[in-house]
């Protein structure tokens, strides 16, 4: 078995005992335990190697210090912060942030706004991360 299927077999707090070391190398504090968890718990599809959180996850923590301003060009659309915005509606009627629940609402918005899910998440990537990284489900 692979190392990320490892990972995403194991529960969260499992994860989150792996994790926590890493974390503090980097300096990331984290709200609380509970905050921790719902993020591992979405990150888990990222992850081959426990210390890869960190570089997955960072921006739920700290604000973002640099971004790919020629990739963001590239992708980024006259509609993306309308879509952001509507996009950030949905979740804050979300009853659990949990994967299921972000991807139903993406899938959601992307229906009624006629797009590909794929280039709705895209813009939502390049807000947090130096470039998409498009998960499987959503393509």
């Amino acid at each position: 078995m692979a190392h990320q299927q490892h990972i995403k077999i194991k529960s969260n707090e499992d994860l989150a005992s792996l994790i926590k070391p890493f974390l503090h190398v980097a300096g990331i504090n984290y709200r609380d335990e509970i905050y921790l968890l719902k993020i591992i718990g979405l990150m888990k599809e990222r992850l081959a190697f426990p210390q890869d959180f960190i570089n997955a996850s960072v921006y739920f923590f700290q604000d973002p210090n640099s971004f790919d301003e020629a990739g963001l060009k590239k992708n980024w659309e006259l509609e993306s912060c309308t879509w952001l915005k509507l996009l950030a509606d949905q979740l804050k009627s979300v009853n659990q942030f949990v994967l299921s629940e972000i991807e139903s609402r993406l899938r959601q918005l992307s229906v009624e706004l006629q797009i590909k899910r794929a280039n709705l998440f895209i813009q939502l990537d390049w807000q947090f991360l130096d470039g998409p990284l498009v998960p499987d489900y959503l393509k």
